[in-house]
């Protein structure tokens, strides 16, 4: 019997090196194997991307995927700069701080890549006609995406689940600059929620979250699958022996932005360095990845503190496997978020320091899994002690972990791809 075909509606996918391309990439290698080959419906890559090439490798030939061209942000915000520009020359000040391009960013409803969703809502349309799926995911952020679902559950009919990476109205990371915009996206949001046949989240507060505004509307429609970690990416790296230069190598791996920040650690670092309480010959802190906060230039000076540019995937992998010790970043205002980043630390085997509101999702998984050490995030205090006690351990080379694999392994890829073929099998029947 063929399989049967899924229609996957992301905006991230390779080889966009994103953590937003990994869960739709992982979804579509492991479906076929669960009976289903996906559609891909994805952007262009722009040149304001990290690419890697490598990701695509991992797919089946069964796998098609079309790419849609649409502005980027940032080319929208160049438009808006040039326009700026032009205006504040011809002394319309006024109206120039109007349009000041991070101000119109923020203004565009539903978020700044909303050019990708008539040029995908075609041909997603197209793409219907053509291949005939059986069932329409939406994996977002950017929540646009969304928006293409719900225009194909009003044209085509199919069923659709709605799969949330992040909150919609309700995310930290994106605060709205008016009341209006706010209630738009609510409006959407819950239009959202009421159509879609099966809305999926990545943890269990997010998914109580998304229950409560749907407003009860089929409330066992509302599913959590988490993110995870695919365990043949980790089959070619040994963990490499600790500690190979004398040093503690601590590795953050991500992007600093928004409420994302490292400020805390950092100044607690400093603080135990500069105390003589940790020797600066025997540190080293490596970030890689994009920093939009600022603070990784204010410690480029200081000798146990490296920052580098987005690695490829595999190379980041082999960063995780190396490493002494892992930093996650959980801003006090997110319990219920985890970062994607978590299982991958998990399935690296390596110790972690969680900075995560204590009772949050991600501090629970790090404990449940026996994988590290939670503090809280904002404070100072208790993120030099909990680091102290790391660099003690290291010390005394007693810095390991025997994670219980039970916990672990329920997070990875093809189990969780496994959950979401099991969904859209009772879709396709009823």
């Amino acid at each position: 019997m063929p399989n049967r075909r899924v229609l996957i509606v992301a905006y991230y996918f390779p080889p966009i090196n994103s953590a937003g391309s990994f869960r739709p990439l992982k979804f579509a290698r492991y479906l076929p194997e669960f009976g289903w080959d996906p559609i891909v419906l994805c952007a262009q890559p722009t040149p304001y991307e990290h690419l890697d090439e490598g990701l695509l490798g991992e797919l089946s030939p069964s796998v098609i995927v079309e790419r849609v061209t649409c502005l980027h942000p940032r080319q929208i915000e160049q438009g808006i700069l040039a326009v700026w520009t032009v205006l504040w020359k011809l002394r319309l000040r006024r109206l120039a701080m109007h349009l000041e391009p991070y101000k119109v960013l923020r203004w565009l409803p539903p978020d700044p890549f909303v050019t990708w969703v008539r040029p995908a809502l075609r041909a997603a349309q197209r793409l219907v006609r053509q291949y005939q799926p059986q069932v329409i995911l939406t994996s977002t952020p950017p929540h646009s995406g969304q928006l293409i679902g719900l225009q194909l559950k009003r044209t085509v009919g199919l069923p659709w689940v709605a799969d949330f990476r992040d909150p919609w109205s309700q995310n930290p990371f994106q605060q709205a600059p008016t009341s209006w915009r706010t209630g738009r996206i609510r409006r959407w949001e819950q239009e959202v929620l009421r159509r879609a046949d099966v809305v999926v989240a990545v943890t269990a507060e997010a998914t109580a979250q998304m229950r409560a505004l749907g407003e009860g509307n089929h409330a066992d429609k509302f599913v959590t699958i988490p993110n995870g970690f695919d365990a043949a990416d980790f089959a070619a790296f040994p963990a490499a022996p600790s500690s190979p230069d004398g040093r503690l190598h601590v590795a953050y791996i991500g992007s600093l932005y928004g409420i994302q920040r490292a400020d805390a650690f950092l100044a607690a670092v400093a603080h135990l360095v500069e105390s003589g309480a940790v020797a600066a010959e025997k540190l080293l802190v490596e970030f890689i990845g994009q920093d939009g906060t600022g603070v990784a230039a204010r410690y480029a000076d200081r000798p146990w503190f490296r920052h580098t540019p987005p690695q490829p995937h595999r190379q980041a992998l082999q960063t995780m496997r190396a490493a002494d010790l892992l930093l996650l970043l959980i801003p006090s205002g997110a319990s219920y978020i985890h970062s994607s980043k978590l299982f991958e630390y998990l399935a690296a085997r390596r110790p972690i320091l969680a900075l995560a509101p204590p009772h949050g999702e991600a501090a629970h998984i790090v404990l449940a899994a026996r994988a590290g050490l939670v503090a809280p995030p904002d404070d100072e205090q208790a993120i030099a002690a909990a680091f102290l006690d790391a660099y003690r351990s290291w010390e005394a080379g007693q810095l390991h972990i025997e994670p219980d694999l039970e916990v672990v392994n329920g997070f990875e890829r093809r189990r969780l791809t496994a959950r979401l073929a099991a969904l859209f099998d009772q879709l396709a029947a009823q």
